[in-house]
């Protein structure tokens, strides 16, 4: 979807809200969607263009949901060690202490 302006709509304007303009315009970094190297996301005519830190965020977002979920079995040792049954297995005991795991 492209969204066309009229480049002198702005003008029409209040001269505070022109000055805002402007002033947005000079301290905005320019970027060329059209050869952003962004990867283009397509449903039914419409484009998204994700910039790289969007893309990563994505990334990690997915990487953290297929992550385990560990929170039972942290309660359950937890507590284990309050009631005091939590038993070490001693033969895994010894081989980390060792080093040979």
């Amino acid at each position: 979807m492209r969204i066309e302006s009229d480049p002198t709509a702005h003008q029409q304007l209040p001269p505070i809200q022109r000055q805002q303009i402007e002033s947005l315009k000079k301290t905005q970094p320019t970027v060329d969607h059209e050869r952003a190297e962004s990867p283009i996301v397509q449903r039914e005519g419409d484009q998204v263009i994700l910039s790289s830190e969007a893309q990563e965020l994505r990334r990690l977002r997915q990487a953290v949901e297929e992550l385990p979920d560990i929170q039972a079995k942290v309660e359950a040792v937890r507590q284990a060690v309050a009631d005091g049954t939590y038993q070490i297995p001693e033969d895994q005991l010894i081989e980390r202490l060792l080093g040979i795991r």
